[in-house]
């Protein structure tokens, strides 16, 4: 409702693929211009009729060096050529500058008051629930099922972490709501437990994990400091071998860590095998957040077996 117009770039997949074309570790030039390709053809997919669709990229000549043999230009000419260029022919794209775009857009908004400029049809189907996105990327991705497809369906997972040992109270009430939130719509909610919140919740707050077992709701798991494989905390588990490393793990899911130390209490049960005993049933979903290969390689190992 003022002075400044926003034009989306189009619907990326990822928000980095600005820098990404300076990495040699993401394919260089090639791989840069083959994503362009890629995503040129998702917003295409995405397009509303109804809508002012606009996509685009920001080059620096200098940046793009070429194929040996080749001038340096020649990676954005093929580009044009091969991708752009056919489109255009076609009527699918049509070249326009940022200032075009935004005088479309501006007439645009004048005859069409009531409607929300993004990828929704309307404001009323943008408040009902059935356009979830307001980023304008692609609607078939997101929405539950509208009259131009009734056969399709929508996934969504209602994820809690749960990993707040301090405040007991105030997260056993949280969590309390939640699930009488989820029953009340007859879904359910998917509660991610460290071992030592559960633990906490066993001796304070039984209720929790009764009202959690009763009601069907999913159970998984997740981990934070000091568990070594928490990014920051593995210095002890770095360049060991695999089958030390498992070892070493599968006692961290199996016996109660020190908050103080990130050491184990071996005459106490803890980690996954904690969380599973408590609950009655198997964590179903485990996030691993380590970042050396070699300790997320033996984690997942651990976490598939148990």
């Amino acid at each position: 409702s003022g002075k400044i117009i926003f034009l989306p770039e189009g619907n990326y997949t990822r928000t980095d693929f600005a820098s990404m074309r300076r990495s040699e570790n993401t394919g260089g030039d090639f791989a840069y211009f083959e994503y362009l390709k890629s995503e040129l053809n998702h917003s295409l997919e995405a397009v509303k009729p109804d809508r002012v669709n606009v996509f685009h990229f920001t080059v620096h000549p200098g940046e793009f060096r070429g194929k040996r043999g080749e001038e340096p230009f020649s990676v954005i000419d093929r580009y044009l050529t091969e991708v752009i260029d056919p489109l255009v022919k076609s009527g699918k794209v049509r070249w326009s500058t940022f200032s075009d775009m935004a005088d479309e857009f501006k007439a645009w908004e004048k005859s069409h008051q009531n409607m929300d400029p993004r990828a929704c049809k309307s404001t009323s189907t943008l408040q009902s629930g059935m356009c979830t996105n307001n980023t304008g990327a692609s609607e078939k991705n997101l929405q539950f099922g509208t009259s131009e497809n009734t056969n399709s369906k929508g996934y969504i997972t209602f994820v809690v972490n749960v990993h707040d040992f301090i405040h007991t109270d105030e997260s056993a009430k949280t969590i309390l709501k939640l699930i009488s939130i989820f029953k009340k719509y007859k879904v359910r909610g998917d509660f991610y437990f460290t071992a030592p919140v559960t633990e906490t919740y066993a001796k304070k707050h039984p209720e929790v994990i009764k009202n959690i077992k009763e009601s069907h709701m999913t159970v998984s798991y997740h981990i934070r400091p000091p568990h070594p494989v928490y990014p920051g905390f593995a210095g002890k588990l770095k360049g060991l071998p695999q089958e030390k490393l498992i070892k070493i793990l599968k006692d961290y899911e199996t016996y109660r860590l020190d908050l103080k130390t990130g050491d184990l209490i071996k005459e106490e049960r803890g980690g996954y095998s904690y969380v599973a005993s408590a609950f009655g049933s198997r964590p179903v979903a485990i996030g691993v957040p380590a970042e050396d290969k070699n300790i997320k390689k033996a984690a997942m190992k651990v976490y598939a077996e148990m």
